[in-house]
């Protein structure tokens, strides 16, 4: 084995551009990182954001749909669903069972279709017409704000932005139990 002679400045040297290699190396790591997370972010026009909430509900009404087939299908229910939303006043699903019915409804907090001046989406379900919850889809969050009124930037995953208040599987299993209700009073 050869030894070599190592001064004080050669370890020294050879520290400090290991050091600084670590750091170029922290650096790019960040920039990286930095890059991939500028990546992930998307940008959208307010009528692309309004498609993406339509989209998801008109989805959770096509899940419902489902659901209420497969575990009723044996009485004489009649269901009608809307899957084309056109504006934030409508009714989504109406189900009949002998007298009773329930009533789905997608209204805004301005009760109006301006989309600019509306800041959060409700949907009630009604029993008989009485209320039986109303669950509020904030659309404007902390996690995206529009900018010029043009633009906006949502997170990665879209659903959570506008179920972050109302889980669309509550809302399923919440309008199932009522059905269940109304077939048993029945």
């Amino acid at each position: 084995m050869e030894f070599k002679n190592i001064t004080y400045n050669d370890s020294g040297d050879r520290s400090v551009n290991h050091k600084n290699e670590s750091l170029i190396e922290t650096e790019v790591y960040k920039k990286q990182e930095n890059k991939k997370y500028e990546d992930e972010k998307k940008l959208y026009s307010k009528e692309e954001v309004n498609e993406i909430l339509k989209d998801s509900i008109e989805n959770m009404l096509i899940k419902l749909e489902k659901v209420i087939n497969e575990k009723y299908q044996c009485y004489n229910i009649q269901a009608v669903y809307n899957k084309a939303i056109s504006n934030w006043n409508e009714v989504l699903c109406d189900i009949k069972y002998n007298k009773s019915f329930l009533t789905l409804k997608l209204s805004n907090d301005y009760i109006c279709d301006s989309e600019n001046k509306i800041s959060s989406i409700y949907i009630t379900l009604l029993s008989n017409g009485k209320g039986v919850f109303t669950e509020c889809i904030q659309r404007i969050k902390q996690e995206y704000e529009f900018i010029s009124r043009a633009l906006a930037h949502l997170p990665v995953n879209e659903t959570e932005l506008y179920f972050k208040v109302c889980e669309e599987s509550k809302i399923i299993d919440c309008i199932v139990a009522e059905v269940k209700k109304i077939i048993q009073k029945a």
